[in-house]
């Protein structure tokens, strides 16, 4: 057990590495010391590094959200090494014909992938799809999902918007291990792993198999995220963190952008 003065030793030393520790470059935050304190002003981490709170923190937030304006932008479908129809015909999963026919097929439909042809039209079956895909990003399938969803702290529209649901969290190598029913999204999975600090796999499941998962989660997880929607510029987003820091109290912010979704977790 602890003395007293081992106690408050350590108490003076968190303490204080909370109100005067910043790693701005320039800050004159210690020399500022007693004005910060007087004040009641203390700091807040940026993925784990102090910033002093609200200048230097809403400065280095401010730089942070002009970056991921310049990251953001379309995704981008990489080239597989075989195109899936390809990849089918080689497995004698189908005829040449049938591969013709389901090419015609998707030049009527431009909006639907090719497996998605071929399932329509009865040559395929989703798990036969779902199969050579997961060949092509070197994947595993999960055959079933579970009942209930991972709770990790990723919000619920950022796993809808990309296709994906976390399916099993390891504890002892801190990795997430999420699903999808078609294209891997890595960028998302690069946003997860940079704003929950962990690593994460990805797997493939059946599209009929991941929206019944995600009518069963809708039922059991109250929404506990904020959303805003529309297009919003750096200066706007760093004004609705820093009030949103200061009226929780927050002591830790974790920012990620993917696509057209920028990712702010506040802890």
């Amino acid at each position: 057990m602890q003395s007293l003065p081992q106690q408050l030793r350590e108490f003076v030393s968190g303490w204080g590495g909370r109100v005067l520790q910043c790693n701005a470059e320039g800050c004159a935050g210690t020399r500022r010391a007693w004005q910060r304190i007087s004040t009641g002003a203390g700091s807040v981490c940026v993925h784990g590094l102090r910033y002093c709170f609200p200048q230097c923190f809403e400065r280095e937030l401010r730089r942070r959200f002009d970056h991921t304006q310049l990251a953001r932008g379309a995704r981008r479908r990489p080239a597989h090494r075989m195109p899936l129809g390809l990849l089918m015909l080689s497995r004698g999963r189908l005829t040449d014909s049938q591969l013709r026919h389901a090419l015609e097929e998707q030049k009527l439909h431009p909006g639907r992938r090719i497996g998605e042809c071929m399932q329509r039209l009865g040559y395929v079956s989703e798990p036969q799809v779902i199969a050579a895909l997961a060949t092509q990003w070197c994947c595993p399938v999960l055959k079933a999902l579970p009942q209930r969803i991972v709770e990790c702290g990723v919000p619920m529209s950022f796993l809808k918007n990309f296709h994906m649901l976390p399916v099993h969290f390891s504890v002892v190598s801190r990795t997430l291990h999420l699903a999808f029913a078609g294209d891997v999204e890595y960028p998302a999975l690069l946003a997860i792993e940079k704003v929950l600090d962990c690593k994460t796999e990805a797997c493939l499941t059946t599209p009929s198999g991941l929206q019944a998962a995600f009518q069963r989660v809708d039922k059991q997880i109250a929404c506990v995220e904020k959303e805003f929607e529309g297009a919003r510029g750096a200066k706007e987003m760093t004004r609705i963190t820093v009030s949103y820091v200061g009226r929780l109290g927050a002591d830790d912010v974790r920012i990620a952008a993917c696509g057209e979704i920028v990712w702010v977790k506040i802890d």
